[in-house]
C-alpha cells in the first residue's frame, strides 16, 4: 500500500515538472506572439503554430523567437517549400495547363515585411510561362488527335507547342496526325468507324485496343520539361526501355531541371 502511494506521488512530481516546463515555455511565446504582432491560437505541439496573424483578410501562421521578433528565417524556409509544392501541382500539370489559358498560378508569397509566407496569384512568367504553355498546346493536340479526332487541328496545336519547345514527340504526332488525315481523304469517310482505324491512332493513342498511347522506347529526355515529370513518366512505364533513367537509381533525365 505504501508503495502504491509513493509511486502515485512520484508519477504526480513527474507531471507537475513536465507541465510547469511546458507552461514557462509557452508563457514565453504568448507575449512573444503579441509582440511580434500576432494572435496566440492554442498551445500546439510547434510554436510556430501557434501564432496567428491576419494578413489580406485572411489568417497564418508566424514563427516567432522568445523576444518577441518574428523568425524570418523558419517562416522564409516554409513557404519556400509550400512554393515549390504549389509548382509541381501548377505549371508542371499538363490537364492544369490544358483547361484554359493560364496566366497567374496558385503559390505562396514571402512577405519580408511582416514575415508572413502568405497563399496568392502569381504571375507565369519566364521559364515556367514555356512549360505551361508547352504542356497546353502538346496535351490539346494529343486529345485533337487521339479523342476526336481531329487530324488538322492537332498539328496546328502540335506546331504551336513545337514553337514553344521542339521535341521529337511533337514532330511525331505531327507525322501521325499527317498519316490519319491522308487515309481519311482516301477512305473519303471523314472520322474512322470502329472497322476502319489508321495504324497512326491505333500505334500512338491505341485505338481499338487497351495498349499505352506511345511505347517508352519512342521518347527521350528532351520530350519533358523538367525532372519531376520524366520520372513520372517512368513510374507509369516500368522497365526503362527509353533509358531515361542510365544509371537506375529512380531518378530519369537528371540533367533536368
Amino acid at each position: 500500500m505504501l508503495l502504491r502511494v509513493a509511486m502515485a506521488a512520484s508519477i504526480s512530481a513527474l507531471l507537475a515538472l513536465s507541465a510547469c516546463g511546458e507552461d514557462d515555455f509557452y508563457a514565453d511565446m504568448r507575449p512573444a506572439c503579441t509582440k511580434a504582432g500576432g494572435k496566440w491560437l492554442g498551445d500546439m505541439e510547434k510554436a510556430g503554430e501557434n501564432c496567428g496573424v491576419t494578413y489580406g483578410g485572411k489568417q497564418y501562421f508566424i514563427a516567432v523567437k522568445p523576444d518577441g521578433s518574428v523568425s524570418r528565417e523558419d517562416n522564409g524556409g516554409y513557404c519556400k517549400g509550400q512554393a515549390e509544392s504549389f509548382r509541381e501541382v501548377t505549371i508542371e500539370d499538363k490537364q492544369w495547363a490544358a483547361e484554359e489559358p493560364r496566366t497567374k498560378a496558385e503559390s505562396y508569397v514571402f512577405h519580408k515585411d511582416t514575415g508572413v509566407c502568405a497563399k496568392a496569384m502569381v504571375p507565369i512568367t519566364g521559364a515556367d510561362k514555356k512549360v505551361v504553355d508547352y504542356n497546353r498546346y502538346s496535351t490539346l493536340a494529343e486529345e485533337a488527335l487521339c479523342q476526336e479526332p481531329e487530324p488538322a487541328r492537332a498539328i496546328r496545336l502540335a506546331r504551336k507547342a513545337i514553337a514553344v519547345r521542339d521535341t521529337k514527340t511533337m514532330r511525331s504526332l505531327i507525322r501521325d496526325a499527317e498519316s490519319v488525315a491522308k487515309q481519311f481523304k482516301i477512305n473519303n469517310a471523314g472520322p474512322y468507324s470502329a472497322a476502319v482505324i489508321p495504324t497512326a491512332l491505333k500505334r500512338r493513342c491505341g485505338a481499338g485496343d487497351d495498349s499505352e498511347s506511345e511505347p517508352s522506347g519512342n521518347v527521350d529526355c528532351d520530350d519533358f520539361s523538367s525532372q519531376a515529370e520524366a520520372t513520372s513518366y517512368l513510374a507509369d512505364n516500368p522497365g526503362d526501355s527509353a533509358n531515361l533513367d542510365a544509371n537506375d537509381d529512380g531518378q530519369a533525365c537528371e540533367a533536368l531541371p
